[in-house]
């Protein structure tokens, strides 16, 4: 399966930590941006099997789960007072 990649994710390494990224990609026949993207695609996939909750959009959650996404405004007050209303089934 081929994939068009049009996003670059640009970091700031050290020049020796750089170094040893290359040096990993090379000895698993990889290129630099190869290996550091199986990476992460292999540690993306481990904590969508860990915490999948924490991968659903906003707008697939219902308006009482919205309250539990770990990206939630801190400071936002929850009122439970209306669960329960305008809700069918």
């Amino acid at each position: 399966m081929c994939v068009n990649k049009e996003t670059r994710l640009n970091i700031r390494i050290t020049p020796e930590f750089k170094a040893d990224l290359e040096m990993v990609a090379k000895y698993h026949g990889l290129t630099m941006t190869s290996y550091v993207h199986s990476v992460l695609v292999k540690k993306i996939r481990e904590e969508k099997e860990r915490e999948p909750s924490a991968f659903i959009q906003p707008k697939e959650l219902s308006p009482k789960s919205k309250k539990l996404l770990p990206f939630a405004n801190p400071n936002e007050e929850i009122d439970d007072k209306d669960e329960g209303k305008n809700q069918t089934g």
